[in-house]
Parts: structure tokens; C-alpha cells; sequence
């Protein structure tokens, strides 16, 4: 009898192999990976998080001691150490997680920039916790969005932009006899409309036509794959993307790579690279195959979301950047601490 299940299992794994798909898989594999996660932003999250979401915080005790989300009852629970030897895997996550969560409860997970939280939310829903869902940025995109309030009064903003709508609708009425006049008053209209529909978009204050204001792919669209799938995307011909900054780059980065920032430290704060798309463009063809890295897997995921907007439709994130390349014993037999560069966005 045990010979005969042992054949069983055998054969199973060998038709999975073959791509023979059974209802029953408990024997052969866990099926959860890294793209199906559901990512969601940091304002979504906040949204949860108010409709009675649990917080789940997967960076180190001493991070989440120095700053966190505000919310009641968030959690924290480390994903990984870090040690002399490197960064190791808590062995322990889900039997602490377990005790402090359900398997029922509705979890947002996150950790400084999202990937640690990524491979933990793979975890969970291998482990049963069906309701997971990572925030896509981490702990420093939610800094991001308290740094520019989004907590506003809507109604008040509507009403302030609502008068300005109004003679849209009303303008022919006044220049039906003077075809010039009425062109005129019409184009001044229409671009008054996108202004104060694109302040009210900035207020979070949604309308069903969203073609003026911004395009519809989303952090949660991103496709993303882990290290080991870049490296074999890579090597079938795949062009990788560093969007470090050229001192990052510079310390050392993935062979053959294409550098171009997404973001730059300034006096002021951090800032967008104005010239990001037109640069890659001058590099990339929108039907290049790419894999978009930087050094821990923030920055590449909105680089990702802006490229997929811009008609770059074959492009992938790398999770956890170069720090992960690294940890991984992909970038050579130099000391890590020689090649990996400490965040320079991160708070």
C-alpha cells in the first residue's frame, strides 16, 4: 500500500512536470509565486486599513521601533535578519504570524519599499492566509503620501471647482451667432475643464473619464519576478534596466545593463527624473523585452508602472533590485558590502 502511494505521488509529479493538470495538488507543489500577489498601492491600503484591515509590518524590530504606519493594531513581525553572514529568513514568521492573526483576517502587508513584503505575502497564501495583499512601495511610499496630505475636504473642493464647470455646458448658448467667438470660448472651455478636473483628480475626487488625467495601468498590473527568473529572462535575451542613480550604478551593477535614473536626491527631497521616459526611449524600443531593477525594488516598480503607461508593454520587475542579485550570488565573488550600495531613498 505505501509502495503504491509513493507510485502515485511519483506519477503526479511527473505529469505536473509534463504541464497534466489534476484537482488535486496538495502532493506535488505550493502553488502560490511571486505574480499572485495582489498589490495595492499606498492609498488603497490606507482605505483598508480604515475599513478594519489588519497591518501587517515585516521589517526588523529595529525599524518598525524608529517609525511606522498609525493604525490600531499594527503588527510586527520580521521576514528577515540581518546577521554577519548576511540577511537570513526568519524561521519562525508563520508560527508568529499565526499567533497574532487568523487565517480569515483580512492582512495588508508591508515592509520599506515592498519586496520584503512580497516574498512574505507568498508565504502567507501558501501557508492558507487567503486574504493577503502587499502594499506596493512600503513604509517609504506611505511617508510619501503623509509627506503631501491627501486628507481633504472633497466637498469643499468640488463646490470650489464645480462653478468652474458649469459655463461648459452653457457656452454655445451665448456664442451660437459668432462661429470665431464660439470656437474660441469652446477650446478656453474645454482646457478650463481638464485644469480643474485634473486638481480635483490630485484631491482623489474620481470621475468615470479618466483619459485626460492619467493612464490606467497601476503598481498592481506590474508583473513581478524574482532574481533567479530575471537572471534565465536575461540570458534568453531579455535587456535589463537599473534606474539607480549613476554613483549606485557606478559601485557596480548587472552585466550589460542599461542605466538610467528614476529618481534624483537633491537639497530639496527627492525628484522625479523629468527626462526618464525620453531616456529610455533613446535606448529601448517600445517592443524591447525588459527587466526594470534598482536597489531594492521600489523605485523599479513605479519606473515599471510609468514605462507600461508609455506603450512599453513587455516589462517586468525585478524584486528586491541588486541587493537581492547580490544576496543571491549572482553578481560575482566580490565581498557584498564592495558591491551593494545603502538605499538613498529610503526614509
Amino acid at each position: 500500500m505505501v509502495s503504491s502511494v509513493s507510485v502515485q505521488i511519483l506519477a503526479l509529479t511527473r505529469l505536473r512536470r509534463a504541464h497534466i493538470f489534476f484537482p488535486v495538488r496538495s502532493f506535488v507543489d505550493a502553488t502560490k509565486k511571486l505574480e499572485d500577489v495582489v498589490n495595492v498601492d499606498v492609498h488603497a491600503a490606507k482605505d483598508l486599513l480604515s475599513s478594519g484591515h489588519r497591518y501587517l509590518d515585516v521589517r526588523t524590530t529595529e525599524e518598525f521601533d524608529k517609525s511606522h504606519v498609525i493604525v490600531d493594531n499594527a503588527l510586527n513581525v520580521p521576514y528577515l535578519f540581518k546577521t554577519q553572514e548576511g540577511r537570513v529568513k526568519n524561521p519562525e514568521f508563520l508560527s508568529q504570524v499565526s499567533s497574532v492573526c487568523n487565517k480569515e483576517d483580512h492582512i495588508v502587508v508591508g515592509c520599506k519599499s515592498g519586496s520584503r513584503s512580497l516574498n512574505a505575502c507568498v508565504d502567507l497564501l501558501n501557508a492558507g492566509y487567503e486574504r493577503v495583499k502587499n502594499m506596493a512601495g512600503g513604509y517609504t511610499a506611505w511617508v510619501d503620501i503623509d509627506s503631501h496630505p491627501t486628507d481633504v475636504n472633497k466637498k469643499n473642493i468640488f463646490l470650489q471647482y464645480f462653478f468652474i464647470l458649469i459655463p461648459v455646458s452653457v457656452n454655445f448658448v451665448y456664442y451660437k451667432q459668432n462661429t470665431y467667438t464660439q470656437n474660441l470660448v469652446s477650446s478656453v472651455s474645454v482646457s478650463v475643464q481638464i485644469l480643474a478636473l485634473t486638481r480635483l483628480r490630485k484631491a482623489h475626487i474620481f470621475f468615470p473619464v479618466r483619459s485626460f488625467m492619467d493612464a490606467t495601468t497601476k503598481l498592481e498590473d506590474v508583473v513581478n519576478v524574482d532574481v533567479h527568473t530575471a537572471k534565465d529572462l536575461l540570458s534568453s535575451g531579455h535587456r535589463y534596466l537599473d534606474v539607480r542613480t549613476t554613483e549606485e550604478f557606478s559601485k557596480s551593477h548587472v552585466d550589460d545593463a542599461l542605466n538610467v535614473p528614476y529618481l534624483f536626491k537633491t537639497q530639496e527631497g527627492r525628484v522625479k527624473n523629468p527626462e526618464f521616459l525620453s531616456q529610455v526611449s533613446s535606448v529601448c524600443n517600445k517592443e524591447d523585452h525588459i527587466v526594470v531593477g534598482c536597489n531594492s525594488g521600489g523605485r523599479s516598480i513605479k519606473a515599471c508602472v510609468d514605462l507600461l503607461n508609455a506603450g512599453h508593454e513587455q516589462v517586468k520587475n525585478m524584486v528586491g533590485g541588486y541587493s537581492a542579485w547580490v544576496d543571491s550570488g549572482l553578481a560575482g565573488e566580490k565581498p557584498p558590502e564592495e558591491m551593494k550600495t545603502s538605499c538613498k531613498f529610503r526614509p
